[in-house]
């Protein structure tokens, strides 16, 4: 063969040869495949899944996600974290399945669950959830009587491992004809350690200053041990029992002053979530203090209401603020409620 032939075929002939050992080796660093319930069948790398959606990538394409509800299995040679409607975790191959019905391998074994038993998945190294939400209300009135109020909250829940941080901030304002009728700020801070999932230990902190009721601040230190009952994408509901310390300090129509009170504290503390269909989710937090020493009083607040997704990143918010004291400074009211409608950021 002419010299200059060989030449002119050879990087075409090489070509070809990369190409497909290319061909080849796709599939393979992209050990995955989805099983559709149409039939179709997609091969790419499975990145997790979370709300009822399934993040993959294809070697063709950028990231994307379809609904978990028109998977029919999957197939993967890597292993995955993943947490089970219920709440349970493991460590799990996907190894095949069909008619709606994933087989897993956990330690050796294999198990079969519904595919829409898999509430949350990710790489093993991604070993960590984290979810925060800025809600904006505001609402004004003109006329015979101007009100202006304004509440921003936010809350934040962060899991590593065994460990989970939960924090939120409040801050309320509210003027009627130019009088200012509410100033309340509230900051809590709780930590948990999962040393027996579901079971957990935590440390709670917490402050908060309301000087329109006569509270020039209050600060609570404490902790307990807890119940996580639901613990995954679509619901959270966590139960803890709690004790601590508790100091304030508050304007005293009865000595025409400021008063401090120390006291311990018992009581509990609830948060719940709950997704009822896809774009809809209700919630409550509400926490319970009693004080067992110093001044007599037992505190009950809650947050009670339901978030509606307009996009991935936006929701409307409609929330009902419930505080109630039982022995409130002198000339103020038990109980004081708060409606609010408006909208949230979630990331």
């Amino acid at each position: 063969m002419p010299t200059q032939l060989i030449r002119t075929r050879f990087p075409a002939v090489a070509a070809r040869i990369i190409l497909g050992l290319l061909m080849l080796v796709a599939p393979a660093s992209y050990a995955g495949q989805i099983f559709m319930k149409n039939g179709d069948v997609i091969t790419a790398d499975i990145k997790k899944i979370w709300d009822n959606d399934v993040t993959i990538e294809p070697v063709y394409a950028d990231e994307f996600t379809i609904d978990l509800d028109a998977v029919d299995h999957f197939e993967s040679d890597r292993e995955f974290d993943i947490k089970l409607v219920g709440g349970r975790d493991a460590k799990a191959n996907l190894i095949g399945g069909g008619e709606g019905t994933q087989v897993l391998r956990i330690d050796g074994t294999e198990t079969e669950i519904p595919v829409m038993q898999l509430a949350e998945l990710d790489e093993p190294e991604d070993d960590f959830d984290w979810d925060s939400n800025i809600d904006l209300n505001s609402l004004v009135n003109t006329g015979n009587t101007d009100n202006v109020s304004t509440t921003l909250q936010f809350k934040t829940n962060l899991k590593m491992g065994d460990h989970r941080h939960i924090g939120s901030f409040s801050f309320s304002r509210e003027e009627q004809n130019s009088i200012s009728v509410k100033e309340q700020d509230r900051v809590d801070y709780s930590y948990n350690w999962s040393f027996r999932d579901p079971w957990f230990v935590g440390l709670n902190v917490a402050g908060e200053r309301d000087p329109i009721r006569d509270l020039n601040y209050r600060a609570t230190l404490g902790g307990g041990i807890g119940y996580n009952f639901w613990d995954d994408a679509s619901k959270f509901f966590q139960l803890q029992a709690v004790g601590g310390y508790l100091t304030e300090e508050f304007e005293s129509d009865d000595i025409g002053g400021v008063q401090s009170n120390e006291s311990a504290t018992a009581g509990w503390i609830l948060r719940f979530r709950y997704r009822v269909i896809k774009d809809l989710t209700i919630f409550h937090d509400h926490t319970a203090t009693t004080n067992i020493s110093g001044r007599s009083n037992s505190i009950f607040q809650s947050q009670t209401g339901v978030r509606y997704e307009i996009t991935d990143l936006l929701y409307a918010n409609f929330q009902f603020d419930f505080d109630h004291e039982t022995e409130p400074s002198e000339g103020n009211k038990s109980t004081d409620t708060t409606t609010l409608l408006g909208l949230g950021l979630e990331f």
